[in-house]
């Protein structure tokens, strides 16, 4: 999957042993921590036919008719956005009224998040036939609402993501807080958006096609990200026990 999204269209096969191994190793590092990722069994398989085979071709043209849907609603969403609501203050907060709205209004919360239970409901025939639909409004009003900090930090993606990283962890310790319990689980649902996953697939391509150019560059945004998620969470967190030591000290 990360060959076909890093140049669409082109399969390149010196690429094929490293990418497996390296999915091979993310899966034994996961099990080994404790944790499972998304499987879905499919129990019914239909005898392969001219007919199934028209039928297969329909639905992949289908499927991707609804990828350029997507997009172009993307598209037009931040577009919207930013002619609307030229200040991304207010542009994020409408964004995520209108997201909370919207999730009342459904009844559900099928529609927020990742998506991977409205899939598993449709393997099993389970979801509604305007799921997809409803998860591109969904996506697109939040990702439209997202270039907060982007604009903010005009293209400087460190900044970007110091910003993001520090709210992350303010929320992480505000929740740990209200819930009585570690923050760290918070964080790591906070964090996990921020991590640099598209820019280490174009580092190991790099790497393979011996673009030197480009592994750099990637290596170098690699850094830059995972040292800027670091320093926010560090700074909240000096902040967080700083505050808690004078409070702490002036009811003494």
């Amino acid at each position: 999957m990360a060959m076909e999204i890093e140049n669409v269209g082109v399969m390149y096969y010196s690429a094929l042993v490293p990418c497996v191994i390296s999915a091979l190793t993310a899966q034994g590092v996961a099990e080994f921590l404790g944790a499972t990722g998304e499987q879905f069994a499919v129990n019914i398989v239909p005898e392969f036919t001219a007919t199934q085979g028209i039928y297969t071709g329909f639905l992949a043209l289908l499927c991707a008719v609804v990828s350029v849907l997507f997009c172009q609603v993307l598209k037009f969403s931040g577009k919207t956005y930013k002619k609307l609501l030229p200040n991304p203050y207010l542009r994020v907060f409408v964004g995520g009224c209108i997201v909370v709205a919207l999730t009342y209004i459904s009844g559900t919360r099928l529609y927020n998040g990742a998506g991977m239970n409205v899939i598993e409901m449709a393997i099993k025939g389970e979801a509604p036939a305007w799921a997809f639909l409803l998860k591109i409004i969904f996506t697109a009003l939040t990702l439209g609402a997202y270039p907060l900090s982007y604009d903010m930090a005009n293209g400087n993606y460190f900044t970007a993501t110091l910003l993001a990283a520090c709210v992350a962890a303010v929320f992480a310790n505000v929740s740990a807080f209200a819930f009585k319990t570690s923050p760290t689980a918070f964080l790591t649902m906070c964090i996990y958006p921020m991590l640099p996953g598209s820019e280490l697939y174009r580092l190991v391509y790099s790497i393979i096609m011996d673009d030197r150019v480009g592994y750099h560059e990637h290596g170098r945004k690699i850094f830059l990200i995972c040292m800027a998620i670091a320093l926010g969470y560090i700074i909240v967190e000096v902040l967080y026990k700083y505050t808690r030591f004078i409070t702490h000290r002036n009811k003494e």
